[in-house]
C-alpha cells in the first residue's frame, strides 16, 4: 500500500513537472468582433494541440500600433499587425517617431491581404473616391492599419483629413453609421470578405467603389507597403466582377524572446494545418509561401525559429 502512494505521489509531481513546463503565450488580436480575433482563435486550436509543449490565450490587443508596442514591452508574446506598424517601430518612424528603435519586434506569420473598400448606399451619388470631399467618412480606429491605410490614400488622391469629415472609429462602429446615415460612406480594411460589409448588405444595398488604374499607380507610388488589388467578384452580392482596390498585408509579429525552438514548431503546425485553417474564415484559403518575400522579409528580422522552418522548405531562396 505504501508503495502505491509513493507511485502515486510521483505520478501526481511528474504530471505537476510537465504542466509547468508549457510556455504560456499570449496572442493578440484587434477585438473580439474583428477578423483577425476570428483567425488568431483558429491559429491557437491549431496550436494547442499540436504543440504541447506550448498554452496558448487570444486576447484583445487593440489596433496596429499598441499590438506592436506591447509586443515590444513583452506584454504579449505575439501580435497582428499591418505592416506598415511594425516596419515604422523597428525604424523609430512615423506613429513611433521619438521612440526608441522595437529592438523586440519579429516578423513570424503572414496573415491576409487586407483591402481597402470603400463601401456606400447603392443610392450614394459617390462614383469615385474623389467623391467623398465633404462627406462624412468612417476610416476606421486610430492607429489600425486601416485607418493608416486609408489616410494614405485619401491624401495620395488629393480628399486628405482636411477635405473630408472623418470619423475614426471601429468596424462595428462604421456598420452601425452606414445603417443609420450617420455616415455618408466607409472604408472597411481588413480580409475580404469582410463581416461588416456582409453585415450590411443584409440590411440594404450597397456598393464598393473602386480605383482607377491611375490612381492605383499613384497610391503604388507613394508607399513601399501598399500595392494595387481587387476585390473578387461574387465576395458580396454587390461585386459581380473584381472590384480595383489597394491591397496590403496583416502579419503576425512575435517578440524576440520566445524560444526558438517552439516558434519553429508553432509555425511548422500551422503551415501543415492550412486545411483545417481554411475552415476558420475565407481569407485563409490564399495562405501562400509566395507572400513571405513581400510582406515579411522587408518589414523587420524574422524569428529564427519561422526562418529555420522556411529555409527548409526552401520558401527563402
Amino acid at each position: 500500500m505504501r508503495l502505491n502512494i509513493l507511485a502515486a505521489a510521483v505520478a501526481v509531481a511528474l504530471a505537476g513537472s510537465s504542466a509547468s513546463a508549457q510556455e504560456s503565450i499570449v496572442q493578440g488580436a484587434s477585438s473580439s468582433g474583428h477578423t483577425t480575433f476570428q483567425i488568431m482563435t483558429g491559429w491557437s486550436s491549431v496550436i494547442n494541440r499540436e504543440v504541447p509543449e506550448v498554452s496558448m490565450t487570444v486576447q484583445a490587443s487593440g489596433p496596429s500600433v499598441p499590438t506592436t508596442q506591447l509586443v515590444q514591452q513583452g506584454r504579449i508574446q505575439a501580435g497582428p499587425a499591418g505592416n506598415s506598424a511594425p516596419y515604422e517601430a523597428v525604424r523609430g518612424i512615423a506613429n513611433f517617431e521619438g521612440q526608441p528603435k522595437a529592438d523586440k519586434v519579429r516578423t513570424w506569420m503572414p496573415i491576409y491581404v487586407y483591402g481597402a473598400q470603400l463601401v456606400v448606399p447603392a443610392e450614394s451619388d459617390v462614383q469615385d473616391w474623389t467623391d467623398l470631399e465633404g462627406l462624412r467618412v468612417g476610416v476606421g480606429s486610430v492607429g489600425s492599419v486601416g485607418e493608416q491605410t486609408n489616410k494614405a490614400i485619401l491624401e495620395t488622391l488629393g480628399v486628405g483629413y482636411d477635405k473630408i469629415d472623418e470619423y475614426q472609429i471601429g468596424h462595428g462602429e462604421m456598420v452601425a453609421g452606414l445603417k443609420n446615415g450617420t455616415l455618408d460612406a466607409i472604408i472597411e480594411t481588413t480580409g475580404i470578405p469582410t463581416a461588416g460589409v456582409l453585415e450590411l448588405e443584409a440590411t440594404r444595398d450597397i456598393r464598393v467603389v473602386g480605383l482607377t488604374e491611375e490612381q492605383i499607380e499613384a497610391v503604388d507610388a507613394a508607399s513601399d507597403l501598399l500595392s494595387g488589388g481587387v476585390v473578387p467578384a461574387e465576395s458580396y452580392q454587390s461585386t459581380d466582377a473584381d472590384v480595383p482596390i489597394i491591397v496590403g498585408y496583416t502579419i503576425n509579429i512575435i517578440n524576440a524572446d520566445v524560444d526558438e525552438d517552439l516558434v519553429y514548431k508553432m509555425t511548422k503546425a500551422l503551415w501543415e494545418n492550412l486545411d483545417e485553417l481554411e475552415n476558420v474564415h475565407p481569407s485563409q484559403k490564399y495562405l501562400t509561401p509566395d507572400w513571405l518575400q513581400a510582406s515579411l522579409l522587408p518589414i523587420a528580422p524574422l524569428h529564427p525559429g519561422a526562418e529555420r522552418y522556411y529555409n527548409e522548405q526552401g520558401w527563402l531562396d
